[in-house]
This record gives C-alpha cells, structure tokens and sequence, in this order.
C-alpha cells in the first residue's frame, strides 16, 4: 500500500517533477492527481480482491471436506478427487495405480475409526507416492479422536516438507481444537512452515489463535498474520493489536482495506513510529468512508507539518473539495493558505476555481 502515496508526495513537495504521457510530453499536474487517485482506487481494489479470495478459498476448502466427509457417510467411496488444493502436491495426475490407491483411501472415510486408522498409518509409514499420502491426510483430518489427530501432529513435525505442510493444511480443515492448539508451538519452532499454519487457522476462522501469534510476533512474521487477521475481517482482534502498539504497514493497510477509519485515525494520532503514522493519514484518504472528517480533524489538531501536508494529501487522494475549502477559509496564515490553494488546484473543480478568483480579487471565498 505504501507505494500508491508515492504519486501523492511528489505531486505536492515542492516544482513538479516531471512525468511523461505515451506521447513523451509532460503530464500536468492535475493529471498526475488523477493518477494517483486512479492508482490508489486500484491498489486498494486489489489488495480486498486479495483478501476476499484468501476468504472465498478457506470456505471452500471447508465446504468440500463437509460434502465429501457427508457423500461418504450416505454412500461410502466416492469417486477419485485431487487433494484438496495440495499444491505441488496435485500439480500432476494420478497415475492408475495411484488413482486407485486414491478411490481406496476415499472408502475409508465410511470405515469404523478402529479399522481405517491401521490402514492409513501403513500407507503413511509405506513407500506410497506423497500423491496418495496426501489424501490419506485428508481422510484422517474427517476422523474423530486423539489418534487421528496424533498422527496429522506427528506427520506435519516429520517426513517431506509439502507433506508436512499438507498435514497442517488438513488439521485446519479438520478444525479440531487439540490439534490446532498444536499448532502455536510448532510456529515458534518451524519458520518453513509458518505460512501453512496462518493458512490453518485460516480456514478453521480461529481468529483469537492469531491474536495470539501476533503479540508474540514482529516484523515480516507480525506482518503475515495481520494480513491473515484482514483476510478474515477480524476487526476487532486487528484493533487489539493496534491498542497493544504492535503498528506495522500491514497492519496500517488491514485498516484500510476493511474501511476502518477509526482505527486509521487512532494510528495516526498515537503510532511512536514516524512512518505509521504518516501512512495511516494518507490512508485515511483512499477508505472512501468517513475520511473528511478525520482528516480534517487530524488537520486542525496536528502542530505537525509533515502530519498536516500527509492529511491534505489523504483529502486530494479522496477528491475531497469540500474539506479542502473548509480548510482554506479557516486558514490563518498566508503560507498555510498558499498550501490549501495549491492542494485545491490540482483538483480542479468548482471549489479550486472559487478560491482562486476570490484571491485574485483579495477577497475571502
């Protein structure tokens, strides 16, 4: 996100650096305003279609385990399927002796616990491609108890790493609370597969796990699990750690996204981080929701300078005339309003045009 305040900047800090059309001539400045709005409204854009499909992709993986867990209970085997988003795992096609031993694992999700536990211990323990083990996993993260979820634990602390990675996947899928609790030491002791258990808890929705990854976490690690917080809209839990002062970019961005302007605003006011909190100004801009009015508040309160040119760069970002004019005419000093005006030219709209006569006649607008 921090890049879409890079056109904002240049736009408003000092002579127009110069930007060239397809033409080769150099842009005006009201043009580069509009592409930066335009490039803000599309990395925003991009960044939820992100989160969305992290979303969609956790409830379908969810949705599938329950249709085929179901389909087996009603009418034992089904037909062969791929792992369920494996990965490398699934990026070939069965072999027929790997199909089969497939279409076999499948009928062990209608099996008595008693019996397709040996069963599946010995494909796991045995020379089967990680292909088949793969399923196996799936079908043991449908079974109930300690044994099965014993054996996902051991599987995903040994073996190849994607099926270690695999075996985490398919305890988030099984949801089960013991095997996920698991889950937060190995964190801490297997950065390889970090990335698989944020995706876990993930798809299990257990935001408060999270949480609690994240008050133990700091830079890039910390930053991983906001975006996974974001993904899953877990507002609340994001503003814990913005109140527990764990501020990142991501998790400036996370606000954004979810179009929390409040906790933008707290971040803006209180992040001891210089950058936060100029980011989360700036950010204020592109939410669409409410932005006037914080930003303007954060105008009139801030004694900073750098705070109040990043506030007046989020009104320009959000096309805000009105909160730029309010401004202009409650400006006390010459240079603040030299500064309002420009911000407003490069809008050019009514306003900007309102302003600009009234100062030429010397008159308040």
């Amino acid at each position: 996100m921090k890049s879409l305040t890079m056109a904002m900047l240049l736009a408003l800090s000092g002579p127009v650096l110069a930007q060239l059309g397809p033409d080769g001539r150099q842009l005006s400045e009201q043009t580069q305003v509009q592409a930066a709005q335009a490039r803000a409204k599309a990395e925003l854009d991009q960044a939820r279609a992100k989160a969305d499909d992290a979303r969609a992709r956790a409830d379908q993986e969810r949705a599938q385990a329950q249709l085929e867990q179901r389909a087996a209970g009603q009418h034992g085997a089904l037909m062969p399927l791929d792992p369920l988003g494996a990965g490398e795992l699934s990026a070939r096609a069965p072999s027929e002796e790997e199909a089969l031993a497939i279409a076999a694992l499948e009928g062990l999700m209608s099996a008595p616990p008693a019996r397709a536990l040996p069963l599946l211990k010995r494909v796991l323990t045995g020379q089967k491609s990680d292909l088949v083990k793969a399923r196996a996993l799936f079908v043991l993260s449908q079974i109930d108890g300690a044994e099965a979820q014993d054996i996902l634990l051991d599987v995903a602390k040994r073996g190849s790493l994607p099926l270690r990675g695999e075996a985490v996947r398919m305890i988030g899928i099984g949801g089960r609370p013991e095997a996920l609790a698991a889950l937060q030491s190995m964190y801490a002791s297997e950065p390889a597969l970090r990335e698989e258990i944020l995706g876990a808890y993930l798809i299990a929705g257990r935001k408060n796990a999270l949480l609690s990854l994240a008050q133990n976490s700091k830079g890039e690690d910390l930053a991983a699990i906001v975006r996974t917080l974001g993904a899953m809209g877990a507002v609340d839990e994001l503003r814990k750690l913005g109140e527990a002062g764990k501020h990142s970019e991501a998790l400036v961005q996370a606000f954004a996204i979810s179009g929390d302007v409040k906790s933008l605003e707290n971040l803006a006011r209180t992040a001891k981080d210089r950058n936060i909190q100029l980011e989360a100004v700036r950010n204020i801009g592109i939410t669409g929701t409410d932005a006037s009015a914080a930003l303007s508040s954060i105008y009139q309160s801030s004694g900073d300078a750098e705070i109040k040119e990043a506030a007046l760069q989020g009104l320009m970002i959000a096309g805000d005339e009105k909160g730029l004019m309010a401004l202009y005419r409650s400006a006390k000093s010459p240079t603040e309003k030299k500064q309002i005006l420009r911000t407003l030219t490069l809008l050019g709209g009514d306003a900007a045009i309102e302003a600009i006569d009234a100062a030429l006649q010397g008159n308040a607008p």
